[in-house]
């Protein structure tokens, strides 16, 4: 198969997910500060409306994932947004784009943020977990996500 023959079959898919949009649902966790022991709601997955199994959702502790949601909830103006942002973890020994309280701005690590993930999907409960936003978003942004996991940026 040629090149031309590839794009030619590949250039409608892409441009209908470029123009056709799905729901995407924002969970966050109910979270106490290990700082002030006040409760945020970081948020915590991401996934197309409907689908809360555990194949389905993307874990949003850090990297493109984050960066993504945080982007969701500026455009949407939420302003747990506010509270994600780059901060200096002492175990990491750097700055990293990470969670915060949105009472008094500690770092919520991204390890026990990771662990309380797993607690709920080990006790299959993602749609349990609080809905922070709903979006319509173009599909294409979501294979973005996916085909990398988050893991190559």
């Amino acid at each position: 198969m040629s090149w031309q023959e590839i794009a030619h079959t590949v250039r409608p898919v892409l441009n209908e997910a470029a123009t056709s949009a799905m729901p995407l649902v924002v969970r966050s966790l109910v979270y106490v500060c290990w700082k002030c022991s006040a409760t945020s709601n970081p948020p915590a997955v991401l996934h197309p409306g409907g689908a809360t199994d555990q194949y389905s959702i993307l874990e949003v502790t850090s990297g493109l994932n984050l960066a993504y949601v945080q982007e969701l909830m500026t455009l949407d103006h939420n302003p747990i947004a506010a509270t994600i942002k780059p901060r200096y973890s002492k175990t990491r020994g750097e700055r990293y784009l990470s969670h915060g309280c949105s009472h008094c701005d500690a770092l919520f690590g991204e390890f026990p943020l990771q662990e309380s993930i797993t607690a709920v999907l080990a006790d299959d409960a993602i749609a349990d977990l609080p809905i922070q936003l709903a979006a319509e978003r173009p599909i294409i942004e979501w294979w973005a996500l996916t085909s990398a996991r988050g893991d190559i940026f």
